[in-house]
């Protein structure tokens, strides 16, 4: 299976990242990607020459990021370093096997990811309305 990043189009081959679209719940709180309870917001892959695009002043981390983000009523974006588990048996890179590291946030704002990685908000996007389809559906 083959990684794709979601703003440049091009396979990945090591050096990327996911970008997540962070929801939030009932009491309007931000929901982080939470590996114990298998939760996994909207997102796409970006490869590190993409994200590295993204202007370091554009780029805020740690807890006054963090608190700014939960307060902010707008989409809120993070990025988190991510890698791709050793397949014990090829001893080769699997991309089913990708972990963040979700303790490692960088906060970007919705209009920094629209201007810098565009095609990126367009996956998530379309993730979102495909998602809302289904569950239509299933109603």
């Amino acid at each position: 299976m083959s990684l794709w990043c979601g703003s440049c189009r091009q396979e990945i081959f090591e050096g990327f990242g996911i970008l997540y679209q962070l929801g939030r719940d009932a009491a309007g709180v931000l929901r982080f990607p939470d590996k114990k309870n298998d939760y996994v917001p909207l997102n796409s892959a970006i490869c590190d020459r993409c994200w590295n695009g993204v202007p370091k002043e554009e780029k805020r981390t740690g807890d006054s990021a963090k608190q700014d983000a939960e307060k902010n009523t707008d989409t809120v974006f993070v990025y988190a370093p991510a890698d791709s588990n050793n397949d014990p048996f090829w001893r080769s890179k699997t991309w089913s096997g990708i972990v963040t590291q979700d303790n490692n946030l960088t906060f970007v704002s919705a209009n920094i990811v629209e201007r810098h990685l565009r095609q990126s908000l367009e996956i998530i996007t379309n993730m979102e309305r495909a998602i809302a389809y289904r569950r239509r559906q299933r109603n």
